[in-house]
């Protein structure tokens, strides 16, 4: 009697699974009968200690990544807001200068004879133009000359 490559194969597929859970049985039945001592105080320290340092070392790469994405966020955070301090100087600085320019303008409506004359030394400190004559003094800030 000749039996089929098929049937060979299942018959040798099953046999070697029959040896597979034969071997696990045996490796269970002598894991079970472990020596009653086992779990001594020292054992429990030294079991203890090791599941401390495994939640230990995973609290450290989840602390690292979390310092890292902190780190990120604070950059973030940095740049906004020194390009809102950027802009707001920036603001600021055109407001003041709009304000100078508004004074100097009626300032130099006023009277030479009365103010640059009588101030010649404060406003060269200041301004840094000398105030050599009328015409120099309007040719640089470049207007007209008033009286």
């Amino acid at each position: 009697m000749y039996s089929s490559v098929f049937e060979q194969a299942v018959l040798l597929i099953g046999a070697g699974a029959a040896c597979l859970a034969a071997i696990f049985a045996i490796l269970s039945y002598f894991r079970s009968h472990q020596p009653t001592d086992f779990l001594t105080a020292t054992g429990a320290a030294l079991l203890l200690r090791s599941e401390t340092e495994i939640v230990r070392a995973s609290i450290d790469d989840h602390g690292r990544g979390l310092r890292q994405e902190l780190g990120q966020s604070f950059g973030i955070l940095r740049e906004g807001i020194d390009s809102q301090v950027r802009g707001f100087g920036e603001r600021l600085n055109a407001g003041v200068t709009q304000a100078i320019c508004n004074r100097c303008d009626v300032f130099l409506t006023c009277d030479v004879d009365t103010i640059i004359k009588c101030h010649r030394h404060w406003l060269e400190q200041r301004v840094s133009i000398k105030f050599d004559c009328r015409q120099s003094l309007f040719s640089n800030l470049g207007c007209d000359e008033r009286a």
